[in-house]
């Protein structure tokens, strides 16, 4: 996992909102899960999709990272509820929603390299159920820009 991810992974595990709703089950790059052994859900998947570093400013970059929401909603009367997926991605965007970043960066180290984040948007989102496994999958994607030291 890249580390700008991991930043975004250390944001998520310290924020009570997020911490409510999942406890400690934030993973990066996919759910651990096998066929006799499934996770358990509701739970975060951290994902570096895409960077593109600045040619004209060093050390800048602007990359997607995609947080992935899953629930396992008990089905009442044969109807599973999208509400703890949608309460999970509405913690997930507050939490990421830090007003005023260009003012102020966050700045956070990962292994030694420090980041400071200069804007984090939110680009696109989308709620489906897995076919597979019943999963409410709700993958959030933001643009995470930053600098790194």
């Amino acid at each position: 996992m890249s580390h700008i991810a991991t930043v975004i992974l250390e944001i998520l595990k310290v924020n009570a909102g997020v911490i409510a709703i999942i406890g400690d089950r934030i993973y990066p790059d996919g759910l651990p899960y096998t066929s006799d052994n499934p996770p358990t859900l509701p739970a975060l998947v951290i994902v570096h999709v895409s960077g593109t570093p600045d040619n004209e400013v060093s050390d800048f970059s602007i990359d997607r990272v995609q947080v992935s929401c899953f629930s396992n909603p008990q089905e009442v009367n044969g109807v599973a509820s999208p509400l703890e997926v949608e309460q999970l991605a509405q913690a997930v965007k507050d939490a990421l929603h830090i007003p005023d970043l260009k003012k102020s960066p966050l700045s956070q180290t990962v292994s030694g390299v420090s980041h400071h984040i200069f804007q984090i948007r939110m680009t696109g989102e989308r709620r489906y159920r897995e076919s597979g496994t019943g999963f409410y999958h709700k993958p959030l994607d933001f643009m995470v820009s930053y600098r790194k030291d």
